[in-house]
This record gives C-alpha cells, structure tokens and sequence, in this order.
C-alpha cells in the first residue's frame, strides 16, 4: 500500500532537528554551481567548505554506480542534543525513503513553489546519502543502505590543517550510502 505524505516532509525544519533532500537528476550542474559559487565567494572558511562539498560529489558517480538517472538525496540532517536518543533522524530518512517509494510507484506528490506544474519525470530510482559520522552511518546501516565509496576527511584542508584534525577524535570516514527502491 502507497502512503502519502503532507508537504511539510519535502523539507522539514523544526526547533529540534534539520534535513533536506533534493531529487538529482543525471544532467544536473551541482558541480558547476557550486564551482561558480565558489570562484566569486570571498571568504576563505567558506571557499574551503565549498571545496569540499565539490570534492565529495566527485568521490563517486552515484548515477553510474547505481545505473540510474536520477535519485532522491538526503542532506543536512542533524538533531540537537537535547533531542538525540529518540530515533528522529533515522524516522526523518525512513520519510525521505518512503517519499522517494511513493514518487517510484508513480504518483507525483511533486509541489512546486511557483504554481507551475512539476512532472513526475524523473522520478528516483534510489535513495543516497552522504554519512558523516558514526551516528549517521549507523543509521545507514539500520536502513540496509549499501556503502558505495568511503573516503577519510585528511583529503580536504584548511590553513594548513585536515579536516580531521580540526574535528579532532579520530572522525570516522564518510560514507558515501545507496539503497536501491
């Protein structure tokens, strides 16, 4: 049975908890937004996360991994402490995933922001996501995803210091997740 969702899912932004998700399409130019974005970006902290969020799009062809042209991203999800050990990132991308069924089955839940209507083409083949830390990547694993790439945060700098040495810890390596629909 296909369950619908309110549109408050397509992003959800509450006092205790963030995350995104986007559709990407194979011919999508991410890359060269973010590369643009950066080349006229002023700030160096800035150029610097810029670079590796570009860096990390390139660590591994997720369409070509998959053998699909298009897929259902989830971004940016974070839980304040205050509200961790209640399993709400993992039901935040449990939505994303069923959002990314109901789209898969067919049915176009698809809003647009500016009255014009949005075709259900493309519609995503697979869910992916960037695991961060162990936390994530637990999360990952509870929702059988299926790790395509892993990569250590020593690749990308800052004034002369790793990422993972300005995270400190020993940081677990990104993971870079699928789960076919």
């Amino acid at each position: 049975m296909v369950q619908t969702f309110p549109r408050a899912l397509i992003l959800i932004e509450i006092i205790a908890i963030k995350t995104e998700y986007g559709l990407q399409a194979k011919d999508s130019p991410d890359i060269e937004y973010y590369q643009e974005y950066s080349d006229r970006c002023k700030d160096n902290a800035s150029k610097a996360f810029l670079s590796f969020m570009i860096g990390t799009d390139l660590v591994v062809d997720m369409f070509e991994y998959c053998k699909s042209d298009c897929y259902l991203e989830i971004m940016f999800l974070g839980v304040l402490s205050s509200y961790r050990g209640r399993s709400i990132a993992y039901n935040l991308c449990k939505a994303s995933e069923n959002v990314a069924r109901v789209l898969y089955s067919g049915i176009n839940i698809k809003e647009s922001i500016t009255e014009v209507p949005l075709d259900l083409q493309p519609f995503p083949k697979f869910v992916s996501a960037i695991f961060t830390s162990l936390v994530s990547q637990k999360i990952g694993r509870k929702l059988e995803m299926e790790v395509a790439a892993s990569v250590e945060l020593n690749q990308w700098t800052y004034n002369g210091k790793t990422f993972a040495d300005r995270l400190g810890n020993n940081p677990a390596p990104i993971q870079y997740c699928c789960k076919m629909l």
